[in-house]
């Protein structure tokens, strides 16, 4: 009791008195000195630190003030107190009886340890408590301080010793983490549907071939969105009650009021440390979700879709103290039908897909989809099935997967920047989030005319069935738009093309060793103020009467009254300026020369009349000789 009432005088004596600023110290020059070893950290990460106290004579408690830089803050537990915790590596709970952390009106936060019997710490050097650091989400890169300020050890015989005051760095960083090989925390994915009883999920420890050493201790928090949270949608988050033996404790999960919970498990026998049994699985956990958490105006209730929960902070502590930085998890919970999780119909997965019946939840899940899903990424799929097959109702969607993956779907499947094939259905929605090279592409569709607009991904060039055309002048007087032949287009420009009268029905588009280009431009023409716009997407373009757009349609050139509906892969014509007569008819010309295609001046829902010279109604127009279409004379070569 005498050390505890003299630390606590000497607390009293600091409020009135200042020490000198605190300096960058070298810590091996001291024999009497407490402070935080230096730590590294990502934005929005917590990380634990380790506070060391260094002696020479046995010491039982000790002091100190520290400030912390805006943009880091101590976590606090569910009684709103901060996780500062007495380390039991030098000492036990019952020994070191004192332990407590308040802030000042400083904005210190003061740290008060002692023994009421004068036990001393075992050893001289080693850590005695640790501290648990958040860093905010929007802490920019840097090295940030940490001071320890108003700094007393205490012997046994109750004599202050003043060691100086030391200034720590925590350096945040938006490299990418790097984490220790074979340990994971991770739960299954699992689907959550109206069952008024909820869900419940599992939480495990897995030891793999490749870690480094057994597990005594392992740290963890489990992290829900904050609305499912504050809206009564968990429940039961709950330690294994089966661990809770002579052999194993798990501390009851702490409420951290942000939708988080820390938990701390511990093997107390070196016989039952995790990884004593190889490729260890071990139940520490599980937790509850409802679907529909009620509220009296029915608002309470989780949105259909793939939501993701996350396993961060995660520490694993070998018998030695030596500590795992351990990969964060994050694992999806699925309700009702698939939902694009970001523009343009990406969706992610994440979480351990190993299991079958939570692949066939992926399957499920992506099948009832009302979203056109475009892209898949598996990226943070931790692993899956040996030749799984994604089934996309989209035939054009993108699967990109990590290298640990291998799919037994034997097209679009994008792996390290590479496709081995390429496949494009006409009419069906395409868009690729990353770039990558394809060996090979292909896409058809099915013509019955021999004229349209195109739009790909890859390179694409003129053969013998297709010719492909850029628009290089637009003559208003002599109502002609001149286009020139071109060799080749390039990825993700629109052009013109036309088939040979030998192609039947069908435009095939195929490329090797090609770089697939990630959006669609818009083309520049030689014609002043005219672009050419395409698009992979089915697009509505909004026109009236007064609009100066243009596209082709059954070989025939049109101007837009109204909106219409562009489908995947095509294009159509804009002018900036304004026309003297936006509703002209023109003709398309190649070298001057009027082709089998001309312009006519109708709306999109008109009926096409088309005449011979006799003044019979025909069907199509005859190629070599004048034809009347909509009272207009247009000669067909």
């Amino acid at each position: 009791m005498k050390v505890l009432n003299h630390l606590l005088t000497v607390v009293l004596l600091l409020l009135f008195c200042s020490t000198a600023q605190a300096q960058n110290v070298n810590v091996n020059d001291y024999d009497n000195i407490i402070y935080i070893k230096d730590a590294t950290a990502h934005p929005g990460e917590t990380v634990t630190l380790s506070v060391i106290l260094k002696n020479k004579p046995q010491v039982p408690g000790y002091q100190f003030d520290m400030f912390l830089p805006e943009g880091l803050d101590v976590e606090k537990d569910e009684d709103n107190f901060y996780r500062i915790e007495l380390s039991l590596k030098r000492t036990t709970a019952k020994n070191t009886d004192y332990f407590n952390s308040a802030k000042r009106k400083d904005g210190a936060i003061r740290v008060l340890c002692a023994s009421t019997r004068a036990v001393p710490f075992s050893d001289n050097d080693g850590e005695v408590c640790t501290i648990r650091l958040k860093v905010g989400d929007n802490v920019a890169p840097g090295t940030y301080p940490i001071t320890l300020k108003e700094v007393v050890i205490s012997d046994v015989d109750a004599n202050a010793i003043y060691p100086p005051e030391v200034i720590s760095y925590v350096t945040v960083s938006n490299d990418a983490p790097t984490y220790d090989q074979g340990y994971s925390v991770a739960f299954t994915p699992f689907m959550l549907d109206g069952n008024e009883n909820g869900v419940s999920a599992d939480i495990n420890f897995n030891v793999g071939s490749e870690a480094a050493s057994y597990i005594k201790t392992v740290d963890f928090d489990l992290q829900f969105p904050s609305e499912w949270y504050q809206k009564a949608m968990i429940s039961d988050v709950v330690k294994n009650a089966s661990l809770s033996t002579r052999f194993y404790t798990l501390s009851d999960p702490i409420d951290n009021e942000d939708g988080t919970y820390h938990f701390t498990l511990t093997a107390k026998t070196a016989k039952y440390y995790f990884g004593a049994t190889a490729h260890e699985t071990t139940k520490i956990g599980s937790f509850t979700l409802y679907k529909d958490g009620g509220g009296d105006d029915g608002s309470y209730f989780i949105a259909d879709g793939i939501h993701q929960l996350n396993i961060k902070n995660v520490v694993a502590t070998d018998a030695d103290g030596n500590t795992y930085k351990v990969a964060p998890y994050i694992g999806d919970v699925y309700v009702g039908e698939a939902k694009a999780t970001a523009q343009n119909g990406k969706v992610d997965f994440n979480g351990d897909y190993t299991d079958e019946s939570a692949f066939q939840l992926l399957n499920n899940s992506l099948q009832k989809s009302t979203d056109v899903i475009t892209s898949i990424d598996l990226s943070n799929v931790s692993a899956m099935a040996s030749n799984a097959t994604i089934a996309t109702p989209n035939p054009n969607a993108l699967i990109y997967v990590p290298q640990n993956i291998s799919l037994a779907n034997e097209q679009n499947v994008v792996a390290d920047n590479h496709c081995s094939k390429l496949v494009l259905a006409d009419g069906y929605d395409f868009n690729a989030p990353k770039s990558f090279t394809a060996d090979e592409a292909a896409y058809q569709r099915n013509v019955a005319y021999n004229w349209g607009t195109i739009c790909m991904p890859y390179v694409v060039e003129s053969n013998g069935n297709v010719q492909y055309y850029t628009l290089s002048e637009v003559n208003e007087q002599s109502q002609q738009m001149l286009f020139k032949a071109v060799d080749k287009v390039e990825a993700g420009v629109p052009a013109v093309f036309c088939t040979s009268d030998d192609t039947s029905g069908a435009l095939q588009v195929n490329a090797s060793n090609v770089e697939i280009n990630t959006m669609a431009q818009n083309a520049n023409t030689d014609a002043q103020n005219w672009l050419m716009k395409g698009t992979y997407t089915s697009e509505n373009v909004k026109a009236d009467a007064s609009s100066n757009i243009y596209y082709i349609a059954d070989n025939l050139f049109w101007h837009a009254n109204k909106t219409f509906k562009v489908a995947p892969f095509r294009g159509w014509f804009e002018n900036s300026s304004v026309l003297s007569m936006p509703a002209k008819m023109f003709s398309i010309c190649v070298d001057n020369q009027v082709t089998n295609i001309d312009a006519v001046n109708t709306t999109t829902n008109d009926k096409v009349l088309i005449y011979d010279l006799s003044g019979r109604q025909i069907k199509s127009a005859v190629g070599g000789q004048i034809n009347i279409i909509n009272g207009k004379k247009c000669i067909i070569k």
